[in-house]
């Protein structure tokens, strides 16, 4: 039945009414005016021209596959139609990628963003742990109880770690249609409470001098982040072009390639910091420093000064402990470090005395070859300008002093 229009009478009142058939079925439309109902017609029969053009365009084989899917479909009780549908919202099919392909193609998309040569390393050797023996295996094989079984003994901040990274490795297989879920986003976070920075006392302080005096060739790293608050990386990856000790007040610049946040400053050095970068450079001091030089120095101070081991960033703590003891300026101690007003207050605020912070700046290096380390400084009463500078009463993070 080809649509049709007619003028029909409801309860004494003139209407337009359109019929046709419309899936087997005749349906009817009234509409006030002729013009409404003209506008109806003209969309169905458009409809019903494309349908049948549609019709006429598929092959008689095809027509006949057709009638045999529909009437397959219909002896076991199935719908053609939501068969068709399910396939057309069915994800697409996975990329067939293994865990080792994959893992190559991730750290060659960190490459190309620009992420640091440590950032690649950690990234490989974290998830080259987690992907061991299943290299040539589908991600499929990456379930949520073999990534638990891989952080299974470990502690906080390392199981945060490894989470961190074999999430990003996960998302980024997700995104590139590798994996269909991440198993990582069904593991429940970890809440881990920080511990206090570790620091050097000024004994200790003085103990790792008295040895680098003799090792001079390691001297600038430990000075760069104990007197300076340079991160390790920030330290090991500085050169001497960077380190301005003529100007004033001496000056070192730490590049984007360099910092951890990828941010680019200027660190204004203390007088006993470039002292001490002086007297380093003088004795032919290295900079930057390979991996293995980092090695030998950390193994060289532990001997020094009686550690186990060497606290990651014991010197960088050390430095902006003191830093904001001794010059209570908070602002320019965070703009220096690199850090968050709120953190360094958090970790750092009233951590030491001023009298202590002061003597830690006033060690010296020794003008004359064998020449003890002096301390020759004699505390003084605060000015009045720093009064009312002190911070409010709060309860700081306690600092934990190796002795």
């Amino acid at each position: 039945m080809k649509p049709q229009l007619r003028s029909v009478m409801i309860v004494g009142k003139a209407r337009w009414q359109v019929d046709a058939i419309i899936n087997g079925k005749r349906k009817r439309r009234l509409f006030e005016t002729r013009d409404e109902a003209q506008a109806e017609l003209t969309r169905l029969r458009l409809e019903m021209r494309d349908e049948g053009q549609a019709q006429i365009s598929i092959s008689a084989p095809e027509r006949r596959q057709l009638y045999k899917a529909w009437c397959d479909a219909k002896r076991e009780g199935r719908n053609i139609f939501d068969d068709l549908r399910a396939v057309k919202e069915a994800p697409l099919p996975q990329v067939v990628i293994t865990c080792g392909k994959g893992l190559a193609l991730f750290l060659d998309s960190l490459k190309a963003a620009g992420r640091a040569a440590r950032t690649l390393k950690n990234n490989r050797l974290m998830v080259g742990s987690l992907i061991s023996g299943i290299e040539k295996e589908q991600f499929s094989v990456i379930t949520k109880e073999r990534i638990l079984s891989w952080i299974e003994g470990r502690e906080g901040h390392t199981r945060a770690t490894m989470l961190a990274k074999a999430g990003g490795f996960l998302r980024h297989a997700l995104s590139e249609g590798w994996l269909l879920e991440d198993p990582t986003a069904r593991i429940k976070q970890m809440r881990i409470m920080d511990k206090p920075p570790t620091i050097l006392t000024v004994e200790l302080h003085r103990a790792c001098l008295a040895y680098l005096t003799r090792k001079p060739h390691l001297l600038a790293w430990y000075v760069l982040g104990t007197l300076a608050g340079l991160r390790p990386g920030e330290a090991s990856g500085m050169s001497w072009e960077r380190i301005d000790l003529k100007s004033e007040p001496p000056t070192i610049e730490v590049g984007s390639a360099t910092s951890k946040k990828r941010q680019h400053r200027y660190v204004d050095l203390p007088p006993a910091a470039a002292a001490w970068l002086q007297y380093a450079k003088d004795h032919g001091s290295r900079l930057p420093l390979t991996e293995g030089s980092l090695r030998r120095a950390r193994r060289g101070l532990c001997r020094a000064v009686g550690f186990k081991s060497w606290p990651q960033n014991i010197g960088r703590h050390t430095g902006a402990t003191y830093a904001l003891a001794h010059t209570m300026n908070a602002p320019k101690v965070t703009e220096e470090l690199g850090h968050t007003d709120a953190m360094l207050r958090q970790h750092y605020r009233r951590a030491v005395k001023r009298t202590i912070a002061a003597e830690f700046f006033s060690i010296m290096p020794p003008t004359k070859a064998g020449e003890p380390i002096p301390v020759d400084f004699t505390p003084k009463e605060p000015s009045r300008a720093n009064e009312g500078n002190e911070p409010s009463p709060g309860t700081p993070h306690p600092i934990q002093v190796i002795q």
